[in-house]
């Protein structure tokens, strides 16, 4: 059972208004066009900082149709610091998460970090592209980035379980910790959460939907 469920394209740009709205974050404009993100238009999302100071300025925020349904990608200057399904249950949450490592007003559109993205992942879903090689920036806990790092080691077509996961970063006592941080990964695809299954084979959960995984 199951399939794909993901928004219907002309409905993101709400969805992500919707979705800032709840996250308690400062939001102005998105409204209007259907493809407002994807024609760039003058939308602000404004990020309050939750404690230290930011580590990075979230500066644009896109989206992308993909095989898997519509991507949702914010991203500084220097790197991609999300990448969400735009159904995930969890987008609300990774929305409200930048604020604490990031702050700057947000234009909705793309720059050349973004456009490097996409034109990845196209050749990642036409089977052009097995490995990224993007910069990212995915700051948490230190044993949260610790294992997203690990988690990039994990090569195509190749999968490991939460027991390989936890000795690759050496605390074999860490598997239901290892699968947390596994579950709250930033940046979907790109750091393959979906290569990590069950030490019996079973896919196991996914957040963007056992559909995906499978794909």
């Amino acid at each position: 059972t199951g399939g794909p469920r993901s928004q219907p394209a002309q409905d993101v740009p709400a969805v992500l208004a919707r979705l800032v709205a709840v996250a308690d974050l400062p939001f102005v404009g998105l409204a209007g066009a259907p493809r407002a993100l994807a024609i760039g238009a003058q939308a602000v999302v404004v990020l309050r900082v939750h404690g230290g100071a930011p580590a990075l300025a979230v500066r644009v925020l896109g989206w992308r149709e993909s095989p898997v349904g519509p991507l949702i990608a914010p991203a500084t200057d220097e790197a991609v610091c999300l990448l969400e399904f735009s159904d995930a249950a969890a987008l609300a949450q990774r929305i409200a998460e930048l604020g604490r490592y990031h702050a700057g007003s947000v234009r909705a559109g793309s720059n050349a970090v973004l456009d490097d993205l996409w034109r990845q992942l196209e050749q990642f879903f036409r089977g052009e592209r097995r490995e990224f090689a993007l910069p990212l920036a995915y700051p948490g806990t230190d044993f949260q980035e610790q294992v997203w790092s690990a988690l990039q080691e994990i090569r195509y077509g190749d999968t490991w379980s939460y027991l390989d996961l936890a000795r690759r970063i050496g605390d074999l006592g860490a598997t239901r910790a290892v699968g947390a941080a596994n579950g709250a990964n930033p940046i979907a695809i790109v750091i393959p959460c979906h290569r990590v299954v069950n030490a019996n084979g079973d896919l196991g959960g996914y957040g963007g939907g056992l559909w995906r995984k499978r794909i």
